[in-house]
This record gives C-alpha cells, structure tokens and sequence, in this order.
C-alpha cells in the first residue's frame, strides 16, 4: 500500500512541476519570442522529459484523465511533435480545446502546429490565432502572427491596426525588429518583384508590383554591395518577412 501511495504522489508531483514549468515558458514565449535563453531553457526542458520514461507515461495518463489541462496538453503535443506524431500532436491540442476552446495558449499552440505543417489551411490557423490573444494583452508572438496572416491576406486591411500595436510593445527591439515569419511556397520563400519609392542612408520603401503596398527594407536585411547599387525608381526583387512593424523586405536585389 505504501508503494502505491508513493507512486501517486510522485505522479502528482511530477505533474504538478510540470504544469508549474509549461506556465512560466508560455507567458515567456509570449512576452519575448524568439529570446535564445528561453529556447534553450524549453528545450532542455523537452530533453528532460524525453530522458524520463515515467515523466512521459505520468503527462500521457494526467492527459486522459484531465484532457482539459492546456499546460499538460501542450507539453504532451510537443513530445508529440519531437516523435514525428504530428497528428497526435494536433488530436491532443484538439481534444483539449474542445473542452476549453477559448484557452489562449492552447490555441496559439495549435495555430502553430498547422502553420507548420499544414499552412494551406489558413482558415483554421486564423481562427486559432484570433482565439490566442485579447487585444491590449501582452501575447505578443500571438498577435504577431495574426496580423502577419491578415497583411497576407489584405496589405490594406485591419493588420496595419495591430502591427501599430506590436510596434510600441515594451520588448527588446532586437525581438521587436527582427524578421520572421517569411512568405513561402513549399518551403521556399516567394520571390517579389517592385520599384525602390525612396531610399535613405540606412533604410527604404519599395512598391511591390501587384499590390502597391509599400514594403520597408533595411540595409542590416540586405547584402551591402547590393545596398549600395539600389538607387530610388530601380526595380528590385526581394522575398518578404515581418517584423513587428509590419512586411520588411529582405534579400533586396536589382531586378534580373
């Protein structure tokens, strides 16, 4: 009876450290995407548990007895995802928003999973998206995408709202002005094509071809023997990112 009984309070313990762990990484992603320190700590974190038979077998039975926990049910799709289960992973995150749809992380978590792997299926990844934030919270990463996903959508529309929000978040602004989130297909980034409207000493606008939107590019995005060639009214091609100002051209190159 003894064994028993300690075998269930380490079973407690276990997933009660890792419910304690999962909030403090989820309102860290948030808060600082991208920051190495917290990818590092994550990923020691998933390189513990894969070392630990127990720990696993304790989330996937806390899982089945509680599918309504977002922080088990994150974790275990990340183990999940690490394996190659990709949809276990999504049934996972599935099955608990489906007791908590409107769960912030557990959303963002899952937007992400299709974003990866299924990025066709931009309906559901919007809709998870829009689930993972409320607007003037601190969920920036989650606000990041949305808007990124709505400027793909309409250069013109409500995105400009939300990247004039992400613009005056108190991050680093090595996090806030990096690129991400670059236009791809089939893994490749799209190549566009536009003519440079103005350029400055470190920085400049192009008006991509099609869309007439006016696209930002920095020379820091841009070979510097390239950057010294582009002169304003040349036609350029470029692939296209996001920072959390908004759609950043990069890889800027004369039109061939």
């Amino acid at each position: 009876m003894r064994s028993q009984s300690g075998s269930a309070n380490n079973k407690a313990t276990i997933e009660r450290k890792i419910n304690e762990i999962e909030r403090v990484l989820s309102e860290a992603k948030q808060q600082f995407p991208e920051a190495a320190f917290i990818l590092f700590e994550e990923s020691l974190f998933c390189e513990m548990m894969n070392r630990n038979p127990e720990a696993i077998n304790t989330l996937r039975s806390a899982f089945d007895s509680n599918k309504g926990s977002p922080f088990i049910a994150v974790r275990l799709a990340s183990l999940y995802e690490n394996a190659g289960k990709t949809d276990d992973a999504i049934k996972v995150l599935s099955d608990c928003i489906d007791i908590k749809p409107a769960d912030r992380y557990t959303n963002f978590n899952l937007a992400m999973l299709f974003l990866k792997y299924h990025p066709e299926d931009t309906g559901t990844i919007k809709i998870h998206l829009k689930r993972s934030f409320s607007d003037g919270d601190s969920n920036y990463a989650a606000q990041f995408w949305y808007a990124r996903l709505l400027y793909i959508e309409n250069p013109f529309g409500e995105a400009k709202k939300y990247f004039d929000i992400l613009g005056l978040a108190r991050v680093d602004p090595k996090i806030r002005d990096m690129t991400r989130g670059v236009i791809t297909d089939n893994n490749k980034p799209i190549v566009f094509t536009g003519v440079v409207g103005t350029k400055e000493f470190s920085f400049g606008f192009i008006k991509r071809d099609g869309f007439q939107d006016s696209i930002f590019m920095h020379n820091s995005d841009i070979d510097y023997r390239e950057w010294d060639e582009i002169k304003t009214g040349m036609r350029v091609q470029f692939e296209m990112g996001f920072s959390y100002r908004g759609a950043k051209g990069i890889n800027v190159k004369r039109e061939t």
